[in-house]
């Protein structure tokens, strides 16, 4: 009876200790229900231990609703039309979806909610429910990168512009604007893997262009771009290529992606492409070039490696611009970046994608490495306006985007702590 005694006292202290750790579970999962954005249902996601098998969980779309945007929902627009096939994407078609209306203040970010499923979408592309008069772009972004985690990736449209209110000098404002958006970023990027994808695409605009750097606005009818920002891990990102945006997104012009660089093995062969002079390639290593010589009519010395891009994320237009490679060796230059079209023969060990063609017109002799270099799209550059004096003339350009995308890429460059994405190594000797 004794033993029976003890033997029952275990048993429902065990009982207890077990009720009291669910307990503690369920406070803990009512927390961090509290402190979910989609308060419409429970996060289910699920991290998945093997980043090969991630699958996308929820995508989350924030729509900007400051009164600057009304113009592009006013008509049968390219704006309205690619939002809705924005969100119809293939590669979504088994996650869940959200729509929220988005507008911040210093004070604060409203966040409005839309809809689950891509047909509420329609309810968010009316011109009455553009009438906000703010819009604060860091506010959103924080909103929208704390939306990114758990197998979730976020989307957040807007019109890029940063509003510093009136200011006497706007490029200061910008400048301060900057360094609070370039510390959101730094502290999401220190704890997350998160790739950022600045899509820029056009639609025509009718309605009120609101100054960004000054009061009032202006009647415009005219093409005007907007932009897309995606933000999510880059096992699932990596999925999303240029084509799929080209193909969905009427009136798509450029994109440009920010990733926190890790070391891949990009495989690379010389070849005889292109070459001008001789060499040949030492058995007991394949970009190791020996019995070179220059080209005894006075072209110098060129010789080309394929390459196999497939595992990087960037654009061809990103891979196919030489300004983006550089040379260890102040004699040699890039001339040429091609996509490759036919097989190469000699090359075995792997499927390449493209070919770069490398030429001095010095001593060839020395131990060349190739860069590609982690630098910020050309078109990016080229969209920035440093004033909207002339915003009727103006259809390509936004007000202050080179500092909203420089608070970018210079949060993911400190992370980074360098500037290649890879590189390519050679030994070239007579």
């Amino acid at each position: 009876m004794k033993n029976l005694w003890k033997l029952c006292v275990i048993t429902i202290l065990i009982g207890l200790t077990i009720l009291s750790g669910c307990s503690g579970c369920n406070n803990r999962s009512e927390r961090l229900n509290e402190k979910e954005l989609n308060t419409d249902e429970q996060n289910t996601s699920i991290i998945v231990s093997d980043n090969s098998d991630r699958k996308i969980n929820k995508v989350v779309f924030f729509l900007e609703n400051s009164g600057s945007l009304k113009g592009y929902v006013n008509g049968d627009t390219d704006f309205k039309t690619s939002l809705t096939a924005l969100a119809h994407l293939p590669d979504f078609d088994k996650s869940k979806k959200t729509f929220y209306f988005i507008n911040g203040k210093k004070e604060n970010c409203e966040v409005e909610f839309i809809g689950n499923n891509s047909e509420t979408l329609e309810k968010g592309l009316i011109s009455k429910k553009y009438n906000k008069s703010y819009s604060d772009l860091t506010k959103m972004f924080e909103v929208a990168l704390d939306s990114s985690q758990n197998n979730n990736i976020s989307i957040l449209i807007t019109d890029g512009l940063y509003d510093v209110g009136e200011s006497d000098n706007p490029k200061k404002a910008l400048e301060k604007e900057v360094e609070i958006t370039q510390e959101t970023f730094r502290n999401k990027l220190n704890n997350s893997d998160i790739e950022t994808i600045i899509i820029k695409a056009y639609s025509n605009f009718n309605g009120s262009y609101c100054f960004a750097s000054s009061s009032g606005s202006q009647l415009i009818n005219q093409q005007r771009p907007y932009y897309i920002f995606i933000f999510g891990n880059s096992k699932l990102l990596n999925k999303l290529n240029e084509e799929t945006f080209n193909k969905k997104v009427k009136g798509f012009a450029n994109i440009a992606r920010f990733i926190k660089l890790e070391k891949k093995e990009i495989p690379y062969q010389a070849t005889n492409k292109n070459k001008l002079g001789d060499f040949r390639p030492d058995r007991r290593g394949l970009n190791k070039l020996i019995n070179v010589e220059s080209d005894r009519n006075g072209q110098g010395f060129q010789f080309s490696y394929a390459t196999d891009f497939s595992s990087l994320p960037y654009s061809d237009l990103y891979l196919e611009t030489i300004e983006n490679y550089s040379c260890s060796d102040d004699n040699y230059e890039v001339v040429s970046v091609t996509k490759i079209k036919k097989k190469i023969y000699e090359i075995t060990s792997f499927i390449p994608t493209h070919l770069i063609t490398v030429s001095t017109q010095n001593s060839p002799y020395c131990e060349l490495s190739v860069s590609l270099k982690n630098v910020v799209p050309i078109w990016i550059v080229n969209t920035n306006s440093d004033n909207e004096s002339n915003i009727d003339n103006n259809t390509t350009q936004t007000f202050g985007f080179k500092f909203l995308t420089n608070a970018i890429s210079e949060a993911y460059l400190y992370m980074n702590r360098e500037n290649k994405i890879t590189n390519f190594t050679f030994e070239i000797i007579k």
